[in-house]
C-alpha cells in the first residue's frame, strides 16, 4: 500500500480501528503518512486508533502505518495542522496488549519511549494478533539474512536472561557461552 486510500480501505476491511470516526476522518490522518513514505517504502499494515503518550495523555485520532523498518503515526487536526512520528523497529523492546470491558490498548515499548494505541476491545485484539503476525514474518525474513555471529549473539542473550531470572546458574550459563563461542 501506498497511497491515504488504500491504508483507509485496509483498515476498515479488516476493522483495525473500524467505527464512524474511521469513515469520517480517516483519510486525513492516512494522508499525513503518506507524505512520510520514501520511495519504494510499501505499508504492510495500516489501522486507526487514539494515541496516547506514555505519561497517559491522549493526543486523539491518528492513524498507524507499519513498513519493513518502521511504524509512522500520522494525525492531521485543525488548525494545529499535520504531525507525523516515525519508530524503528529495531529500537523496538516488547508490545503488549491490554483489554477491559469496552476498551483495550496496544502499549508500544521502544529503548527511549513507550505510547499506546487506544481501541474498542476487539479490534485491539484484532489489531494486536496482526500487529505480532506482522512483525513475526518481518523476524523470519530477516533472520535468513542474518549472520552466524548474531545467531550466536541473540542465544548468548537468551540464556543471559535465563540466568538473571534464576531459570539456570550463572555457571550453566557461562558454560553455554564459551560452548556457543567455541572458547
Amino acid at each position: 500500500m501506498r497511497t491515504a486510500r488504500e491504508m483507509l480501505e485496509f483498515a476498515t476491511k479488516n476493522h483495525f480501528g473500524h467505527n464512524h470516526l474511521v469513515l469520517h476522518n480517516g483519510i486525513r490522518h492516512f494522508n499525513v503518512i503518506e507524505k512520510q513514505l520514501v520511495a519504494h517504502e510499501n505499508v504492510s499494515l495500516a489501522f486507526l486508533g487514539k494515541f496516547k503518550r506514555e505519561n497517559g495523555e491522549k493526543v486523539g485520532l491518528c492513524a498507524f502505518a507499519m513498513t519493513e523498518s518502521k511504524i509512522i503515526i500520522g494525525q492531521k487536526n485543525y488548525p494545529s495542522g499535520e504531525k507525523a512520528k516515525q519508530y524503528s523497529f529495531e529500537r523496538l523492546t516488547d508490545i503488549i496488549e491490554r483489554t477491559w470491558f469496552m476498551y483495550g490498548e496496544i502499549v508500544f515499548h521502544f529503548q527511549d519511549t513507550t505510547f499506546s494505541i487506544v481501541q474498542d476491545s476487539t479490534e485491539t485484539k484484532k489489531t494486536y494478533r496482526a500487529i505480532l503476525e506482522y512483525l513475526d514474518r518481518l523476524k523470519k525474513g530477516t533472520k535468513d539474512k542474518q549472520s552466524p555471529f548474531d545467531e550466536v549473539s541473540e542465544q548468548i542473550i537468551k540464556y543471559k536472561h535465563l540466568a538473571e531470572h534464576g531459570y539456570i546458574t550463572w555457571e550453566e550459563f557461562d558454560a553455554k557461552k564459551k560452548k556457543l563461542l567455541d572458547i
